[in-house]
């Protein structure tokens, strides 16, 4: 039903548009979705979809939204309609430089191609947003802009340019070359450095800079569960896990293949406040064992290696019962050198 040419909707580039455009999903909605009253108020339903954790370009199971680096699959454009979940657009496989903009309304460009990806700002009745919450680029020199949301921001390769706006942001950054942009009162926010050769003493408005060796490289991916029970499965490469639930009420993140030679955890300090300062999680606030409780008053982070139960233990034993807040596989050999704390 678009309203434009199915093989020329690119604005400076030739592409295909692989699902229906933003104007197309507004028309669409204003029919079939909507009313106006008498006085010509239009009133919009609430509409649910793609509410899981969804992945957006390279990697992505749907076809529709799904990226290649050659083939019918390189020249195409689409827009995203999503609604829940906590999503991913994945532009690592990208043959050129590329613009990365989570902004619902906005417009990004990758393959080479221009303005051909965007995300559908939507009318949600009960007024919340339309998110997108991460970013990957390519291996080229790219652009990535952050939303409102708390964003993981991942330049890859090349000389990137990364601007998260409000909420708790994340920036890797694996070059001297790369540029952070963050407004003041802009959330609490952290840099990761990929390697330790990186001598970056201060960005400003970043709360937080970690130094790490063996954090996540191209292969990678970044897997952040919300609120409610999320399952989180990172594939091959090395993935970083990050989850910041509200501790109880069933908000517990399952790590389907969490590999300890190659994965992290990343732990948000404003939730597990008792877990020390932001770095590595210091080595006697983990402990695992087949009972799966705090043998020390230190203890803070309990893993069960019987049932693969991770828990957060806010006084070591103490009065406070443990709260479980993700399940892993049992048996992991597991240690405090794979949690950070941000």
């Amino acid at each position: 039903m678009s309203y434009f040419d199915s093989n020329a909707v690119g604005e400076t580039s030739l592409w295909f548009a692989s699902t229906p455009l933003m104007a197309d999903i507004e028309a669409f909605i204003r029919r079939l979705f909507s009313t106006v009253d008498a006085n010509g108020v239009r009133t919009y339903q609430h509409i649910d979809l793609n509410t899981e954790n969804n992945i957006y370009g390279f990697g992505s199971p749907q076809r529709s939204y799904q990226l290649t680096s050659s083939g019918k699959q390189h020249d195409i454009g689409f827009a995203i309609h999503d609604t829940g979940g906590t999503d991913t657009i994945d532009f690592s496989g990208s043959t050129a430089g590329t613009i990365l903009d989570l902004r619902a309304g906005h417009f990004s460009s990758v393959n080479g191609c221009s303005n051909n990806v965007s995300i559908f700002a939507g009318h949600n009745a009960d007024a919340t947003d339309y998110y997108v919450e991460n970013g990957i680029g390519s291996s080229h020199d790219d652009v990535l802009i952050g939303n409102d949301g708390a964003n993981v921001l991942d330049g890859r390769g090349g000389a990137d340019r990364m601007a998260g706006n409000g909420g708790d942001d994340i920036y890797f950054v694996d070059s001297p070359d790369d540029v952070i942009h963050e407004k003041a009162n802009g959330g609490n926010d952290t840099v990761i450095l990929l390697s330790k050769n990186l001598k970056i003493p201060q960005i400003a408005n970043v709360e937080h800079i970690i130094y790490a060796d063996e954090l996540p490289g191209n292969d990678g991916n970044i897997l952040c569960g919300g609120a409610g029970e999320d399952t989180l499965t990172g594939g091959e490469g090395q993935d970083t896990f990050r989850f910041s639930p509200e501790l109880g009420n069933g908000n517990v993140e399952r790590i389907k293949d969490f590999r300890v030679i190659n994965d992290m955890i990343l732990l948000d300090s404003l939730v597990f406040e008792s877990g020390g300062g932001d770095g590595a999680l210091a080595l006697g606030a983990f402990h695992g064992s087949a009972e799966g409780i705090a043998h020390n008053a230190g203890d803070r982070i309990i893993y069960n290696t019987d049932s693969g139960a991770l828990s957060y233990d806010v006084d070591g034993g103490g009065e406070l019962a443990a709260i479980q807040v993700a399940q892993l596989t049992p048996n992991l050999r597991l240690s405090a050198a794979d949690f950070i704390v941000i």
